[in-house]
């Protein structure tokens, strides 16, 4: 089985030709990620933002997150990042 990317953008198409063990594979880890949220979802259903399927890893990225001010962690790592921030200095 053929299974083929297409970059509309470009054109480029890049395909990879499955044999069926590596299909199998393939169709076992989705099945596999399907379960994982699966669990998440109930997870936050019954609890909430109590729910731990989340937990926070804070980092430098907190600063420029959606979902910073929701977020004690993500808050506690420094002021809110103004979007122009990460761009890089241009030479002139």
């Amino acid at each position: 089985m053929t299974v083929e990317l297409h970059h509309v953008p470009t054109g480029e198409v890049v395909a990879y030709e499955h044999t069926r063990e590596s299909l199998d594979r393939k169709l076992a880890e989705a099945d596999s990620i399907v379960a994982d949220l699966i669990d998440v979802d109930q997870s936050y259903e019954q609890q909430g933002t109590a729910s731990t399927a989340f937990p926070p890893r804070p980092g430098a990225m907190c600063r420029w997150c959606d979902f910073r001010e929701h977020c004690p962690e993500g808050q506690a790592v420094g002021s809110a990042a103004l979007p122009w921030e990460a761009l890089e200095p241009t030479s002139a």
